[in-house]
């Protein structure tokens, strides 16, 4: 059968090609050298993958401990492993007292959540820790919340394939987030209705829209006939690992249960623009 090409590359092809970089990097989280002494009090490790910004971070006794990111697309297979052994070494932290692994969990970019997942799952099967999913734009928001003034409608919006945004709102209370809107993958003029009607029907003082699919909403309210500068327009801005660790020690002290390990994928939201292998054809290489 003929193969359809992305980018120039056969999506079988770079299908495998992503599948053994997620392979690479799930044997490589097994190999961190231990340190001592080992911290009494639990240990979370954040991973953040979603994005072309990546990084991890180190959470105990309610504190960020440690916190290394990248801006580098599509460099997660190359330098992840590396970025959490040493966030786990600034921290002095003993990877066997890992207690959770906190992940981003989709929505984001295929590639960067099949090695994020294949590496917290390598942790986790090794330290016996729990797997702990944060949903992407839950973490963005969670980035964001501590500029945003009390009662802001925070909307946040990644770009995602064919005009398209993947979006979801919080408001921001009481020093926490609350669910607004759900996420979705949107076109940028239907996303941009819905914060507005958010806004409306919840009486927020204010409008804040962050992320990297922020100049696409922002066309789409010039183009109704609201001006930009009505609402906040954050684009430079990104999940972090120290959202996710924070949003992970927050619904394990909530009594949210981890998820299982082996049966535990990405979401994407929607379907995703590869065909790929049979998992079995990797299953047994941990």
């Amino acid at each position: 059968m003929r193969g359809y090409f992305v980018r120039g590359i056969p999506k079988q092809r770079r299908s495998i090609k992503v599948q053994r970089l997620a392979f690479r990097a799930q044997r490589l989280a097994s190999s961190f050298p231990v340190f001592s002494p080992v911290p009494a009090s639990p240990l979370l490790l954040g991973i953040t993958t979603a994005t072309a910004s990546f990084g991890a971070a180190v959470w105990q006794d309610e504190t960020l401990q440690s916190e290394l990111r990248l801006h580098r697309p599509r460099r997660h297979g190359a330098r992840l492993v590396a970025l959490v052994r040493d966030a786990m070494t600034h921290a002095e932290a003993d990877r066997s007292a890992l207690d959770a692994v906190a992940l981003t969990v989709g929505p984001g970019s295929y590639t960067g959540l099949r090695i994020g997942a294949s590496t917290a799952k390598g942790l986790c099967r090794t330290t016996g820790a729990a797997l702990v999913p944060v949903p992407t734009l839950a973490a963005l928001a969670e980035a964001a919340r501590p500029f945003a003034p009390p009662g802001t409608l925070l909307g946040v919006v990644l770009a995602s394939r064919r005009g398209e945004v993947y979006a979801a709102a919080f408001r921001c209370e009481d020093g926490a987030l609350a669910s607004a809107a759900s996420p979705e993958a949107l076109g940028s003029g239907e996303a941009a209705r819905r914060f507005r009607d958010l806004q409306a029907e919840q009486g927020a003082e204010s409008l804040w829209l962050v992320g990297s699919g922020v100049a696409r909403v922002g066309d789409a309210l010039e183009g109704d006939g609201t001006e930009r500068r009505a609402a906040q327009l954050v684009e430079n801005a990104w999940p972090t690992a120290g959202a996710v660790a924070r949003l992970g020690a927050a619904r394990l002290a909530a009594g949210i249960a981890p998820v299982d390990v082996a049966t535990f994928e990405p979401r994407y939201l929607k379907s995703v623009h590869t065909t790929p292998r049979p998992q079995s054809v990797f299953e047994g290489l941990s």
